[in-house]
C-alpha cells in the first residue's frame, strides 16, 4: 500500500512540474477559452469571414483578446439577463427564415456552438448564417464523436467521469448560465480544469499538484498510526513510574479554578504602600501607552480600507499619501511598543523585588524556616528556596505578560466590536438580514474553541507542577552533593550518587513524556482552530463579496476588525500554555502561603511561655519550669522537666544517644514547635543568650571578618578585637592564608578582608574553633554548647574551655556532650536523664 501511494505521489508531482503551455492549448481549458470567447457580439463576423479557413493560432489570438473581453463584461451580466428573452425571440425568428442547407458542417466544434452564445449575449446573428444548420450540424457531430471514441469522451474530446452513468454536456450556455445566476450551477459537470484552476505559475498543472496533497494524505495518517505505535519502544523511558510524584496538595483543573488564588497573590503590591515607586504609577503609565497604541491601530484599520481601495482604484496618488501616513504610524507605534516594554520590565523588577522581601521576611520570621523542616505537615512543602527564587521570578513575569494581554484584548474590544458590529454586512451569510451578525459568529466561534481547549489541556496545570517540584528536587540533590563534596569523595561514592541523578532524572523524563503527550493533544486542537480562524472570515464573508453587498476594501477591513476581536475573544486560547504553567506557580506559592500561616498560628498557640524581663521577670537566673517535649508523631521526650541555671553556673548535660538532649536545648532556644511548659530568661538583648550547634554555620562566599562576627554586624567589632579573638582559638594563620583561586573568583583581599568559601576550607574543628571566636567577641550571659567542641582533639578542647572560663568569667555555660571524662571538671553540675522518667537528674 505505501509503495501505490508512493508511486501515485510521484507520478502527481512528475505531472505537475513536468507539463508544459505548448500542451495546455489541447486541454478542455483551452476549448472551453477558446468558446468563451467565440460568442462575444463584436466578433461574430470574425467567425463569418473566416469560416473553415480560420488557423488555430488565429482562434488562439482571439481567445487571447476576447479573454479580456469577457473578464471586463462579467459585472454587465446582470443587465444582459433583461435583454435574454428578446434575444431568444430574435434568434428564433432567425431561425425559421434560415434555408435548411445554408453552411452546413463547415465549422468547428466551438463555431458550431453559435446559437448558444448568441442567446446569452443578445448576438446579433451575422446574415448567411443558418443558425439551424449549425445545430443539426453540431448534433450529427456530437453522434459521430460518441460513436467513434464511445462513451467515454464527450463532444469536445475530453473523458468524461467514470463515476456517471450519464454527462451534462458542457456548453457556453451552461456557463453562461453560472456567471449569470452568481454561482456554479453545474458544479457536478465541471472538473477542475473547467473552473479555471488547472493552470499554475511556471507552467504547473495545479490538477496533478494538489493531487500530490490528496495522496500526501494518507500517507502521512499512515506514517502517524506507525509512529504512535512504535515510538515509545524505542526512548528507553520507564513508563511505570507514577508522573505526578507525591503532591502535597490536589490540583484543581476545573475552568472555574483557572484563577483561583491570583487576587491574594497579585493585590498586595498594588494597594499597600511602596516608596520610592508605586505599582500603580506603572500600570498606569502602561495602561496610558496602551490605550494610545490601541487609537492607533484603529486608525491602522481604517487605512487598510483606503489602501486596498487604491489598489483596485488603481489610483496612485492616493497610494502615495497613504505610504507617508504609514510612515508616521510606524515610527508612533514602534516608540509606543519599545516604552511599553521598557515600563514593564521595570514593573516586573520592582514587583520582584517587593515580593521577594515579603517571602523572606516570612519564611525568616519566628523561624519559620525550620518549623517547615521539622513539622510533619509543613515539611510537605517542597524546596521553599525554589519557590522564593523560581516561582516568584515565573509568577511576576507571567502575571504581567498574561494581565497585559488581557488588558489589551479587554481595549481591543472596546474599539473594535462596536466598529465590528457597524461594519458586519446587512445580511448575515448574504442570506437574511441580521445587524451584528459577525459579532455573534465570532463570540459562539471562540466560546467553542475556549471550551475545547480547556477540555483537551487541563491536564497540563497538574503536570506543570510536578515538573516544578521534580526540576526542584533534582537541583536539590546536585547542590547536597556540591555541599558535601568532601565526603562524597572520602567514601568513593560517586558512583552511587550518579546512579541517585540517574533516577532522578528519570523522573523528570516521565512527566516530561506526560507533558509531551497532553501538550500534543493540545497542539492538534490549537492547529486546527487557528487555521480555520485565519480561513473563516472569508468563507462567511465570501457570499457577500461575491453579491456585491462589500468591496475588496470593505473586505480586508472588515477582516481585520473581525479578527482583533476574534483574537480578543480567543484570549484563553491563545495564552492556554503559558495560562497552565502560571496557575501550577500560583498553586506552589499559595501552598507556601497557606503553610506559613499554618506555622505562624502554631507558633501562636505553642504552649512553650517564654518570660523575659519585657514581660516582667525580674530574675537573674535562667529557670525553665514544667518543661513537656515531644516529638513530631507525639512521643514524649521530657515530661515536667525543670532546670534552673545561676549566672556564671556551669552546667553539664550527659546521657545515652536519642534521649533529647538537643532537642531540650532547641526548646530552651524557644525553636522546637512540640514544646509546652515556662521558661524565664533574664536576657535584655538577644545577645544575651547564645546557643552553638554541633555543627556550625558559616555562611560562604564573605570577608573573614563577616564569617568570624557572624551573624552580627561586623562593623560592632573592631579588627584588632577580631584578630586577637582568631589568635586565642589559635586560629591566626587563617589571615596569612592566601587565595589558592584567582582574585576574580575569590574576591581578592588579604587577611580579614579575604573571601572564601569557609564551609569548604575550614575543618570542621576549624569551623568550630572559629564560632568559639565568635563566642569571645559577643561575650553572652548565657552560653548554650550542644556537642560543640565533638570535633576537636582532648587537648584542643581543653584549651577552649579555659579560654572561655577565663574570658567570660561571669557567663553561665550549659554543655551537651558525651565526653564527660574531659569536660566533667570544668562544670559544677551535672545532670542525666532519669532512666524511668522523661525528667532530668543530678548525676
Amino acid at each position: 500500500m505505501v509503495r501505490q501511494l508512493a508511486l501515485l505521489l510521484v507520478a502527481c508531482l512528475a505531472k505537475a512540474f513536468l507539463r508544459t503551455p505548448a500542451l495546455v492549448h489541447d486541454d478542455l481549458a483551452s476549448t472551453l477559452e477558446l468558446g468563451s470567447d467565440l460568442f462575444a457580439p463584436r466578433n461574430m463576423s470574425m467567425l463569418d469571414a473566416h469560416d473553415d479557413a480560420m488557423s488555430p493560432a488565429q482562434l488562439r489570438k482571439i481567445v487571447s483578446h476576447l479573454r479580456n473581453v469577457v473578464g471586463q463584461q462579467k459585472h454587465k451580466i446582470i443587465a444582459l439577463e433583461a435583454e435574454l428573452h428578446r434575444a431568444t425571440a430574435s434568434l428564433e425568428a432567425v431561425r425559421s427564415s434560415s434555408p435548411p442547407h445554408a453552411k452546413a458542417g463547415a465549422f468547428t466544434s466551438s463555431a458550431m456552438e453559435v446559437s448558444d452564445f448568441g442567446v446569452i449575449f443578445n448576438a446579433q446573428v451575422p446574415s448567411g448564417i443558418d443558425v439551424g444548420a449549425l445545430d443539426a450540424a453540431r448534433k450529427k457531430k456530437e453522434k459521430q464523436g460518441r460513436a467513434k471514441r464511445g462513451d467515454d469522451h464527450d463532444v469536445q474530446g475530453h473523458r468524461k467521469d467514470r463515476k456517471t452513468s450519464t454527462t451534462t454536456p458542457f456548453t457556453l450556455q451552461t456557463m453562461m448560465d453560472a456567471y449569470t445566476n452568481g454561482n456554479d450551477t453545474v458544479a457536478d459537470a465541471l472538473d477542475i480544469e473547467k473552473k479555471g484552476l488547472r493552470e499554475g505559475p511556471m507552467g504547473l498543472d495545479m490538477y496533478y499538484l494538489y493531487g500530490s496533497a490528496f495522496v500526501l494524505l494518507p500517507v502521512a495518517i499512515l506514517l502517524v498510526i506507525l509512529f504512535e505505535i512504535y515510538h515509545r519502544s524505542w526512548v528507553g523511558v520507564d513508563f511505570d513510574i507514577e508522573p505526578y510524584g507525591e503532591q502535597e496538595q490536589a490540583q484543581d483543573t476545573a475552568f472555574s479554578g483557572l484563577f483561583r488564588g491570583c487576587w491574594e497573590l497579585t493585590t498586595p503590591y498594588f494597594t499597600v504602600d511602596n516608596p520610592p515607586t508605586n505599582g500603580r504609577t506603572y500600570l498606569a503609565i502602561i495602561f496610558t501607552l496602551a490605550a494610545v497604541m490601541l487609537y492607533f491601530l484603529f486608525i491602522w484599520n481604517a487605512w487598510q480600507k483606503q489602501f486596498w481601495d487604491a489598489f483596485q482604484e488603481k489610483n496612485y496618488d492616493k497610494f502615495l499619501y497613504l505610504m507617508l501616513v504609514f510612515i508616521v504610524m510606524v515610527i508612533v507605534i514602534v516608540l509606543i511598543a519599545t516604552y511599553a516594554d521598557y515600563m514593564r520590565q521595570m514593573l516586573y523588577i520592582d514587583w520582584r523585588g517587593w515580593l521577594t522581601d515579603r517571602y523572606l521576611r516570612r519564611w525568616m520570621a519566628n523561624h519559620l524556616h525550620y518549623i517547615m523542616q521539622v513539622d510533619g505537615d509543613l515539611s510537605k512543602i517542597d524546596n521553599p528556596d525554589q519557590r522564593i527564587q523560581e516561582d516568584l521570578d515565573k509568577f511576576v513575569s507571567l502575571t504581567i505578560s498574561l494581565s497585559y494581554n488581557f488588558a489589551w484584548n479587554v481595549g481591543t474590544l472596546c474599539v473594535f466590536l462596536p466598529l465590528l458590529w457597524i461594519l458586519s454586512p446587512k445580511k448575515a451569510f448574504g442570506m437574511f438580514y441580521l445587524p451584528g451578525w459577525l459579532v455573534y459568529v465570532a463570540l459562539a466561534f471562540s466560546i467553542v474553541g475556549t471550551l475545547v481547549t480547556h477540555l483537551v489541556g487541563s491536564q497540563l496545570m497538574r503536570i506543570n507542577f510536578a515538573r516544578q517540584r521534580m526540576e526542584a528536587d533534582f537541583r536539590f540533590q546536585l547542590v547536597r552533593v556540591r555541599d558535601n563534596s568532601e565526603s562524597v569523595a572520602v567514601y568513593n561514592s560517586e558512583e552511587t550518587e550518579r546512579h541517585r541523578f540517574d533516577g532522578q532524572f528519570e523522573r523528570i523524563r516521565r512527566v516530561w513524556w506526560e507533558y509531551m503527550t497532553y501538550n500534543k493533544r493540545l497542539q492538534y486542537w490549537i492547529s486546527a482552530y487557528g487555521l480555520v480562524s485565519f480561513l473563516y472570515p472569508f468563507m462567511i464573508l465570501a457570499p457577500n463579496y461575491f453579491n456585491g453587498d462589500i468591496t475588496l476594501g470593505d473586505l480586508f477591513q472588515i477582516y481585520s476588525a473581525l479578527n482583533y476581536v476574534g483574537n480578543a475573544f480567543d484570549w484563553i486560547i491563545n495564552v492556554y500554555q503559558p495560562l497552565t504553567d502560571w496557575r501550577a506557580t500560583c498553586d506552589r506559592l499559595l501552598a507556601f502561603d497557606e503553610a506559613s500561616v499554618a506555622a505562624e498560628k502554631a507558633t501562636e498557640e505553642n504552649e512553650l511561655i517564654i518570660i523575659s524581663p519585657a514581660q516582667g521577670y525580674v530574675g537573674a537566673d535562667f529557670w525553665a519550669q514544667k518543661l513537656t517535649i515531644s516529638l513530631p508523631g507525639g512521643k514524649p521526650l521530657w515530661e515536667n522537666a525543670e532546670l534552673r541555671i545561676a549566672p556564671a553556673d556551669r552546667v553539664l548535660i550527659s546521657g545515652p544517644a536519642g534521649r533529647g538532649k538537643s532537642t531540650l536545648f532547641r526548646a530552651l532556644a524557644g525553636v522546637w514547635p512540640y514544646s509546652k511548659g515556662e521558661v524565664r530568661t533574664p536576657a535584655q538583648s538577644p545577645t544575651d543568650v547564645l546557643c552553638l550547634p554541633q555543627k556550625p554555620y558559616i555562611p560562604s562566599h564573605v570577608t573573614l571578618r563577616t564569617a568570624v562576627c557572624y551573624p552580627q554586624d561586623p562593623q560592632a567589632y573592631t579588627d584588632e578585637a577580631i584578630a586577637q579573638a582568631l589568635g586565642v582559638v589559635k586560629l591566626t594563620d587563617l589571615l596569612a592564608r592566601k587565595n589558592e583561586k584567582s582574585s576574580s573568583e575569590s574576591g581578592g583581599g588579604a587577611g580579614l578582608d579575604r573571601i572564601a568559601q569557609w564551609d569548604h576550607e575550614l575543618s570542621p574543628g576549624e569551623q568550630q574553633r572559629l564560632r568559639v571566636a565568635h563566642v569571645l567577641l559577643q561575650r553572652p550571659r548565657f552560653l548554650f554548647l550542644d556537642e560543640a567542641t565533638a570535633s576537636i582533639d582532648e587537648d584542643t578542647t581543653v584549651m577552649v574551655y579555659q579560654t572561655l572560663l577565663r574570658e567570660l568569667p561571669e557567663c553561665a555555660i550549659i554543655s551537651i556532650s558525651h565526653d564527660v571524662k574531659t569536660l566533667k571538671r570544668f562544670h559544677r553540675k551535672h545532670f542525666v536523664p532519669a532512666e524511668k522518667e522523661n525528667v532530668l537528674r543530678r548525676a
